[in-house]
């Protein structure tokens, strides 16, 4: 019994065996011979089809990207800088995408985005005894304490402008001195100014989308 397969077989070695085989291999030569030096634009032509391009990406022809340089394009003209561009130009300077590469390049701009941050920033700061004693520790430190935010707020003053701005002065006591007077107590103490401020900074950026 002679099957499919069998019938299949028989048939390509009586066809093989007639000189039309030889003229489809000349055939298919001179039509690989003619891809591969662009004769008569026929490479342009077909490579320009979409089901023709795996067969120029994987033979060559055309300048077609092959796989490999086509996932590193696809990759570096996704992002928003131009250093995946660069990247691709280097390794690939006659490239399918060079042309569109150095032109997206030229269009490449700086971006700048302007943020605050907050921060705190210390003085050093001396709070003097008052003149004329309280009745009681605790009020000559209030006393001491309302002098130094105002001495804070002064200092604290170079922080509203330039690349600063500045949100809240306080004080902060470290070292007390108080002691008695006439017949009440005077306090001082040493410490530092606090000043509550943003820091503005810029970050840079390339943008070639």
């Amino acid at each position: 019994m002679i099957t499919f397969k069998k019938q299949v077989k028989s048939a390509i070695k009586r066809f093989v065996a007639t000189p039309y085989f030889l003229g489809v291999l000349i055939f298919m030569f001179g039509a690989w011979i003619a891809l591969s030096s662009n004769a008569l634009g026929a490479a342009t032509v077909f490579c320009g089809q979409g089901w023709f391009r795996p067969v120029c990406a994987y033979g060559g022809l055309a300048g077609v990207a092959s796989p490999t340089e086509e996932r590193f394009w696809v990759a570096a003209s996704s992002r928003v800088d131009g250093e995946g561009l660069r990247q691709y130009l280097r390794i690939y300077p006659d490239g399918e995408f060079a042309r569109e590469a150095a032109l997206r390049l030229q269009t490449c701009r700086r971006v700048e985005r302007e943020n605050w941050d907050g921060e705190e920033k210390t003085l050093p700061l001396m709070v003097m005894t008052a003149l004329v004693p309280s009745v009681s520790q605790v009020a000559a430190k209030d006393i001491a304490i309302a002098s130094g935010k105002t001495d804070a707020a002064v200092m604290c003053r170079n922080y509203e402008a330039g690349q600063y701005r500045l949100r809240k002065s306080d004080v902060r006591p470290e070292h007390w001195s108080c002691s008695a007077r006439g017949r009440g107590v005077v306090c001082g103490f040493e410490g530092v100014a606090v000043c509550q401020v943003q820091t503005r900074f810029v970050e840079v950026h390339e943008d070639c989308t």
